[in-house]
């Protein structure tokens, strides 16, 4: 930990000046009822080894929040809360599992972002999760950020796509040009590839488009999106 980090636990807080910390950045409210926000409809199973709490070089409050996954590996999110927008970074394994456990952090935190007034959710996606991050509700800021890589995969994977489908995308990407949102229609694709692995063509075409986008927090189809998503995740969790 660095010598400023506050440990959020389930008795308190700890930390080189943590009650001045805590004041600034959630006055009126107990440490505990942060720590129970975060840890809501974890499962037992997966605990977390810490939360962190720190100010980072741009002055974002960041929650630091690692997770040790027994069945899989150690892994992390870290939350960047500024001035009514907030940054998302997402351990790796988190979104290339699809685990509920991510998806259940990421619906802890809209209570963090109400509470601080976070109107925009920032994310800069790559490898599968610009798939993945379309899935929850998150856009593109431009077509042209993620159409090189969806016509680069077009053309990787045209084997395993079927024709009329890759001509779907191409006309997709040609007449809407303006709206970033098309990014869900190329997600959406359910058809699955003849690989000896089948992959979803929707999964096979955003993959590694490596876009930067967001997810607007009053915008009804984004949030529409975001709730039916964990919503569905959640409902395929172990018991």
């Amino acid at each position: 930990m660095r010598d400023d980090d506050i440990l959020l636990t389930p008795q308190g807080i700890t930390g080189h000046k943590s009650d001045i910390f805590w004041q600034r950045f959630f006055p009126g409210c107990a440490p505990q009822e942060i720590y129970q926000i975060l840890k809501r409809g974890m499962p037992p199973w997966e605990p977390y080894e810490k939360i962190v709490l720190y100010v980072d070089a741009a002055g974002f409050l960041t929650i630091q929040i690692d997770l040790f996954q027994q069945r899989i590996q150690h892994s992390d999110f870290c939350f960047k809360i500024g001035e009514g927008e907030a940054k998302l970074i997402a351990g790796y394994v988190f979104i290339n599992q699809q685990k509920a456990s991510a998806t259940q952090m990421l619906v802890n935190m809209e209570d963090i972002y109400e509470m601080k007034e976070i109107s925009t959710v920032r994310v800069a996606s790559e490898e599968i999760g610009s798939y993945a991050w379309l899935k929850y509700g998150f856009v593109p800021d431009t077509v042209e950020s993620f159409r090189p890589g969806v016509i680069k995969n077009l053309d990787q994977y045209e084997h395993f796509i079927p024709k009329e489908e890759r001509e779907f995308v191409t006309r997709l990407l040609q007449s809407c040009s303006d709206d970033p949102k098309i990014a869900w229609a190329i997600a959406d694709m359910d058809g699955m590839t003849n690989e000896p692995k089948p992959r979803k063509y929707g999964q096979l075409l955003m993959i590694d488009t490596n876009w930067t986008g967001s997810r607007d927090r009053y915008d009804a189809d984004s949030m529409a999106r975001f709730h039916s998503y964990c919503k569905g995740k959640l409902a395929e969790r172990e018991i």
